[in-house]
């Protein structure tokens, strides 16, 4: 019998949690350890000669509670869930839930400089071509707030066309002026 999450864990001298998940080997496809929760943390339980009994509903220890809690610590860091390497049928095999069986990082994966280089490169020849591709689109959007106010004399009309000199006239024309991408264009009129 294979011990259950949510298993009761006795040790030699009392209850002290309960299985939490378990590390199955890749190879054999048997549990390896235990992760058991202890007083608000989780040790790593290897089990072999730590395990005296398994029943329907609790798991019994060879060791102490104080010898329990010298177990190492449980790092989630250092273990990957079966469904992130594909061992099919290993989650039915141990008869667990998914995401509660988990088997060792392996060593050729936990510190890859290469694998981490190569991916920081590609990252950034990402953000160089696109920064290479919105820099005109940017410019093109923004490029009318550059330009110079048209600020140059408008002819309006002719001197001759100008009755007397003393009198006022009013002299209609039209102005287009452009902002940005808006042009309009005004009737306006000159005393």
């Amino acid at each position: 019998m294979q011990p259950k999450i949510k298993s009761k864990v006795s040790c030699s001298d009392r209850e002290v949690g309960e299985v939490s998940r378990v590390v199955a080997d890749p190879i054999t496809h048997e549990i390896s350890h235990l992760v058991v929760s202890v007083n608000g943390g989780e040790v790593l339980v290897p089990t072999g000669d730590n395990i005296s009994s398994i029943t329907e509903n609790e798991v019994r220890l060879n060791l102490s509670s104080e010898a329990l809690t010298r177990m190492p610590p449980f790092r989630r860091e250092e273990f990957v869930s079966v469904e992130d390497v594909e061992i099919a049928h290993l989650e039915r095999h141990l008869e667990v839930h998914p995401g509660e069986a988990l088997v060792p990082l392996p060593e050729l994966e936990k510190d890859i400089p290469r694998r981490t280089f190569l991916n920081r490169f590609t990252n950034t020849i990402g953000a160089v071509m696109g920064f290479s591709l919105l820099y005109p689109v940017f410019r093109y959007i923004t490029f009318p707030m550059y330009q110079p106010f048209d600020n140059s004399w408008l002819t309006i009309g002719n001197t001759a066309s100008l009755g007397k000199e003393d009198l006022p006239q009013q002299l209609k024309f039209h102005k287009t002026v452009k902002e940005g991408f808006l042009v309009r264009e005004f009737e306006k009129s000159q005393w």
